[in-house]
This record gives C-alpha cells, sequence and structure tokens, in this order.
C-alpha cells in the first residue's frame, strides 16, 4: 500500500497528463514557475521569497496553517545551508534524527518550519531533472494544498492470482489498482522550482 501512496503523491506532484496520468503541479499550466538559469542553478534566499511572494501578488490565502513547502532530500540539505540577511537560519527546529524513512505527506514527516511554513521531505519530488547541460536537478513546491483535489473512481482494489508466475515456487501475485485523477482548483496557488542544483 506504500507503493500506491507513493504513486499517488507523485502523480500529485509531477504527474504528466499524458499515458493515464494525472496531470501532476508541475505540469499544471499558470502556476507560478520560478526559474534559476539556462543550466539550473543554486537556491538562494531571494529564489524562497520570491515564491512566497508569487501566491501573495495573486491573492492566495496565505494561511499559514494551509500553506507548507514539498521538497526532496537534496533540496532540504541545500535549504539548510541559507540564511537570511541576519545569518540565521532558514529552517527553524530542524530535527536530524526525524523521519528518515517517511515518504508521505502527513504530518509523521512534517520537519521544520522554514520561512514561517511548514517544511515537508518526501523523495516524491524529483531529483533527476535535466535542464540544458545539467543533470540531476531537483523541484521545489511551495502552496496551498488545499486548492489540489485528489478524486478516487471507486474503492482500492486488491486482486490474489494464485495461479501466477509465482505459483511454481508457492508464491501468490497481488495486483492493487486505485483509478484517481488530480485536479488543481486554482494553479496560481502554487509556486515551483524545477532547475536547482542541491
Amino acid at each position: 500500500m506504500d507503493r500506491i501512496a507513493a504513486g499517488i503523491d507523485t502523480a500529485a506532484l509531477s504527474g504528466t497528463g499524458a499515458s493515464n496520468q494525472p496531470r501532476g503541479i508541475a505540469n499544471t499550466t499558470n502556476i507560478n514557475a520560478i526559474q534559476l538559469g539556462a543550466n539550473g542553478g543554486a537556491l538562494s534566499y531571494s529564489n524562497l521569497v520570491a515564491m512566497i511572494g508569487a501566491l501573495g501578488a495573486a491573492n492566495v490565502d496565505m494561511d499559514g496553517n494551509a500553506l507548507a513547502w514539498i521538497m526532496d532530500w537534496k533540496t532540504a540539505s541545500a535549504v539548510m545551508n541559507i540564511s537570511d540577511s541576519a545569518n540565521r537560519p532558514l529552517f527553524l527546529n530542524y530535527n536530524s534524527q526525524a523521519f528518515i524513512t517517511n515518504e508521505g505527506l502527513s504530518n509523521n514527516n512534517l520537519d521544520a518550519i522554514f520561512l514561517g511554513y511548514k517544511a515537508y521531505k518526501s523523495n516524491n519530488a524529483r531529483s533527476n531533472l535535466t535542464k540544458g547541460t545539467a543533470t540531476g536537478l531537483s523541484e521545489l513546491f511551495f502552496g496551498r494544498w488545499a486548492d489540489i483535489i485528489i478524486g478516487e473512481w471507486g474503492v482500492l482494489e486488491v486482486v490474489a492470482n494464485p495461479w501466477g508466475q509465482a505459483f511454481a515456487s508457492g508464491g501468490l501475485q497481488i495486483r492493487a489498482i486505485q483509478i484517481i485523477d488530480v485536479g488543481i482548483r486554482h494553479p496560481q496557488s502554487f509556486a515551483y522550482i524545477n532547475d536547482i542544483i542541491a
């Protein structure tokens, strides 16, 4: 079931909208896309503030309980090295021992408060992107997560096939199917960077 949950998270973040995939935030038009360079770039304090400002400029409800960051571990490590103009780290209350294996987006892996908003780490955010001559680039999301809708058709279907390829060795094959779609209620509720050198 963890793999299904991770698949849904991945689809919501970066699904292509093609080949029966839902269209995720990263591939939705009119989100606030911020670019770091022709070949990607390092995150800076001003880039991060620009992500927050983009939502405010679009009249997004900036209630701190509804807004959050999502990033992969590489990006989180890069962010932990960024300080504001007073040399204070942007990550507050970071616990380096927490959430080493959590992949979902539940409060169980709430990692820190980052520029005043909740921050989550998930390896469902990609870190293998390419741009120009750069490879291994990461993505960062900031948004009002109440504005993403995940629709489910039916329930999770689990079907056992005792006569599959594993039959000869006494195994059992199981297929799990969950049909979902993703919709973004207000694309301007999300800001996104997809060319981070971390």
